[in-house]
């Protein structure tokens, strides 16, 4: 299975999946901005970056140029504005990405409709402590 990590933010954390991941027995593909601790990595079998302050569609057409390359079947977001990204993107899926593609976000995220929960921290833990978490 071909797993991408796409991040938006240059942090250490994220940097390592990718290692954690080839162990686990994946593929793995990263898109993240050039000099990010992420692109550096030596874990990952597709490697595409975009500059740190490349506008909006920029991005987009990185991240459908990696689709179209690498055809990964799961995208985990790295950070909160990838995730925000990806979720972006699907809302506006046939102006940016291909139709196939989008089963791949679709798997990847939430469903839409929690998102306003996910973005409330106090949302969020009302339902963490209904489930007792």
């Amino acid at each position: 299975m071909k797993l991408m990590v796409f991040s938006h933010k240059n942090w250490v954390g994220v940097s390592r999946l990718p290692f954690a991941l080839k162990q686990a027995g994946f593929e793995v593909g990263v898109v993240c901005p050039a000099g990010s601790y992420l692109s550096s990595t030596n874990y990952a079998d597709y490697k595409l970056t975009y500059e740190l302050a490349a506008r909006r569609e920029e991005i987009y057409k990185t991240l459908q140029r990696a689709f179209r390359d690498w055809l990964p079947d799961f995208v985990i977001p790295g950070d909160d504005p990838a995730l925000w990204f990806l979720h972006n993107a699907s809302a506006r899926a046939a102006e940016i990405i291909d139709a196939p593609y989008l089963t791949a976000i679709g798997l990847s995220l939430c469903n839409p409709e929690l998102r306003c929960t996910l973005e409330r921290k106090t949302a969020l833990g009302a339902i963490a402590d209904t489930l007792g978490i």
